[in-house]
């Protein structure tokens, strides 16, 4: 995964606000991130 690969920390938002904020295994793991972000879990 690319951003793992180079960011040692990621912040989501989603409209104006902050979702998950981490080491990047964390964040896409979160199920917020997931659904608003990357349109995994729904």
């Amino acid at each position: 995964d690319i951003v793992s690969k180079y960011a040692d920390r990621v912040v989501a938002f989603y409209n104006g606000r902050i979702l998950a904020d981490g080491e990047p295994s964390t964040v896409l793991k979160d199920n917020e991130v997931r659904r608003y972000v990357t349109g995994g879990a729904k």
